[in-house]
């Protein structure tokens, strides 16, 4: 006896930058007010192979690619998720928990070299650094830091190099 549809596939529209580093059978979690669960496991079926341009809501051109994921779950966990409807998506693409990281409001363009203000001694130091991967929020560092050494996040143009730097609470 048939239990009637037992896998639904969902479109992510998906950044070009973002859906390069997707591979069939990759896991995503999807999410939204309209699924019965949250972090709903699913894995990569498809990624198309021409993208689109969409206009974003601030009026900004953005390239998209859809990424075609199948839920895998009971019917019961997903039936509320209609056409159209918004979810929301995790896909981890690169994970390194060791990895040694900086917040992306702490680098700047030095020349051609990334920089970063370390604090050694109350003073600020500049550091070249050498970055592996980004995601918005945070940088991987490969070379210039050392677990342990606090950074200046977001320096104005008054931090330069020697100048006194104390800690401040937030």
């Amino acid at each position: 006896m048939s239990t009637g549809i037992r896998t639904v596939s969902v479109t992510l529209p998906m950044s070009e930058t973002d859906v390069r580093a997707l591979r069939v059978g990759d896991m995503v979690s999807i999410s939204g007010e309209t699924i019965n669960t949250i972090g709903m496991p699913t894995h990569v079926r498809m990624v198309e192979p021409a993208a689109f341009v969409k206009l974003s809501a601030l009026g900004v051109e953005e390239t998209r690619v859809n990424a075609i994921v199948d839920l895998d779950e009971p019917r019961a966990r997903w039936e509320t998720l209609g056409d159209g409807y918004r979810v929301e998506a995790r896909v981890t693409v690169w994970e390194a928990p060791d990895a040694l990281t900086v917040p992306d409001g702490a680098l700047f363009r030095d020349g051609e070299s990334w920089a970063v203000f370390a604090v050694r001694d109350g003073r600020a130091e500049l550091r070249r650094v050498e970055i592996g991967r980004k995601n918005g929020r945070v940088a991987q560092v490969l070379k210039g830091l050392s677990s342990g050494d606090s950074v200046i996040v977001h320096p104005s143009d008054r931090i330069v190099q020697g100048v006194r730097v104390a800690a401040r609470g937030g």
